[in-house]
C-alpha cells in the first residue's frame, strides 16, 4: 500500500432489513410517489398496518410504507376511520426494488 492510501474497514450496523438509516434514500423515494389510492381504515384494520399492506400489496412486509406514506409513527394512528394514502404498488416497486430483504449485517473496505 503506498504512503497516499488508506485501508479502512467499516462495520456497518444495519437494521433487520438491512437498512443503514444514515445512507439509505428508500423513505425520501417512498415519500416521493405520486400516485395513491385512499383507503379508509376498517374495524378490523384498526391499528394493524401490516394487514392493510396484507390486503392491499399481497405483502404484510409493507406495512412500514404505509406509516410512513402517511406520515404515522405509532400503530395506534391507524384508527377506523381514518383514511390513509396507499401509494400504487407498481410506483412502490420501483422506488424500492422488488426485495424485501436485505442482509442485516455489511461490511466494507474503502479505499481513502
Amino acid at each position: 500500500m503506498s504512503d497516499d492510501k488508506l485501508l479502512r474497514v467499516f462495520n456497518v450496523t444495519t437494521d433487520a432489513l438491512g437498512i443503514d438509516p444514515l445512507r439509505d434514500k428508500t423513505v425520501a423515494s417512498v415519500q416521493a410517489i405520486s400516485r395513491y389510492t385512499v383507503h379508509l381504515v376498517s374495524a378490523e384494520e384498526n391499528g394493524a398496518p401490516d394487514l392493510i399492506a396484507l390486503n392491499t400489496y399481497g405483502n404484510e412486509r409493507y406495512w412500514w410504507v404505509i406509516m410512513c406514506y402517511n406520515g404515522l409513527c405509532l400503530y395506534s394512528e391507524v384508527q377506523a376511520g381514518v383514511a390513509l394514502r396507499l401509494p400504487d404498488l407498481s410506483s412502490l416497486v420501483s422506488a424500492i426494488g422488488s426485495n424485501s430483504v436485505r442482509p442485516s449485517k455489511i461490511t466494507r473496505i474503502v479505499m481513502i
